[in-house]
């Protein structure tokens, strides 16, 4: 017989730099129902049943993202008698739907003749609640994932048709207006325009960056970034070995589906029988907490407003203290123990 599973959620909005009480915890190392003053959440979380010979399995973090919708945008070549296809798919609530263009042009075909059949096409099926894709375009074709559904893809497509992404694209500074990296930390990169990147957003850095050691390291990677300033982001995950500036490469804006809003910490209260109101201005983390005793698994889910969804981005208050609480805990030092396992109800091991 396999363990039993169980998983209880608490969040926090503010987070304090003190103590464990500011955290609303009782007495008895279980989450107070009201929050002690300087606290704006609690979630009263009944202490967990003593599992004998429990050990803390793994934590497992996941950062928020913003939603980015996929655009693909078509260059067509006119051809008279052609025929002209490609399959989009999408995930719709779990199911996957596929919409088929098939087109064959007239004895004096046009660009726009050719477009405006696609466009009418995928109308015709947003019109009917099938895909949540929107086409636009005169001369090409342009597909761009609506809101909630940012994802899909294009496949089987005639040769007289080529797609390529419609993303954002961005440049890296060269050497003399790159801002060093600092090592240990990371990798900073500097743009040569505004980017509009928040934190959240995904960027794929092309294998085309220089700059010894932190250019080297971005040639590649797809990763959540930071905003910084106004031309300026870190990259999350990716920590420089040297201070040198990673300079002059290209990088494209990835789409992806949201988490971490406050729709969805909400509903993950609810699907666990708890109620909860987000910050919807905020973007939250969550830490999943596995303990595993002789018989049961348990996932203690905490979801932290880490930033701000806005522009500048910014960490929300304190929530840097949460971060090296949860450091302290996964090197077993003692403070980052106590904190967590009090937070979850959970023994001292």
């Amino acid at each position: 017989m396999g363990k039993v599973q169980t998983k209880t959620i608490v969040a926090f909005n503010t987070f304090s730099a003190t103590s464990n009480a500011n955290l609303g915890l009782d007495t008895g190392g279980r989450i107070a129902p009201v929050p002690t003053a300087g606290d704006t959440a609690a979630l009263a979380l009944p202490r967990l049943p003593l599992m004998p010979r429990a050990a803390i399995n793994k934590i497992v973090v996941n950062k928020g993202k913003l939603e980015t919708v996929n655009v693909q945008t078509a260059t067509v070549t006119a051809a008279n008698s052609a025929d002209y296809y490609f399959k989009v798919r999408q995930i719709v609530d779990g199911i996957v739907k596929t919409v088929s263009f098939f087109y064959t042009s007239d004895a004096s075909a046009t660009q726009t003749e050719i477009v405006t059949a696609a466009k009418n096409t995928f109308l015709a099926q947003v019109a009917q609640g099938g895909i949540f894709i929107d086409a636009t375009g005169t001369t090409s074709l342009t597909l761009t994932g609506q809101a909630g559904y940012p994802l899909f893809d294009v496949y089987d497509v005639s040769s007289n048709l080529s797609f390529a992404s419609g993303m954002a694209t961005y440049t890296g500074q060269n050497a003399a207006g790159s801002v060093a990296c600092v090592s240990g930390s990371p990798v900073k990169v500097t743009f040569t325009a505004s980017h509009g990147l928040l934190t959240g957003d995904t960027v794929s850095f092309l294998a085309s960056w220089t700059g010894a050691g932190s250019g080297a390291l971005l040639n590649g990677v797809t990763s959540r970034v930071t905003y910084v300033s106004a031309t300026e982001i870190t990259v999350d995950g990716v920590l420089a070995t040297t201070t040198n500036k990673a300079v002059d490469g290209t990088a494209i804006k990835v789409a992806q589906e949201a988490y971490g809003t406050s729709t969805q910490v909400d509903a993950n209260f609810e699907a666990n029988g708890q109620s909860f109101a987000a910050t919807s201005t905020d973007l939250y983390d969550s830490y999943d907490i596995v303990v595993e005793g002789d018989t049961d698994v348990f996932t203690g889910r905490i979801w932290c407003n880490a930033n701000l969804k806005a522009t500048p981005s910014t960490a929300t208050t304190n929530y840097s203290q949460f971060v090296a609480d949860v450091a302290a805990f996964q090197t077993a030092t003692a403070a980052g123990n106590v904190t967590l396992a009090k937070m979850l109800g959970i023994p001292a091991i």
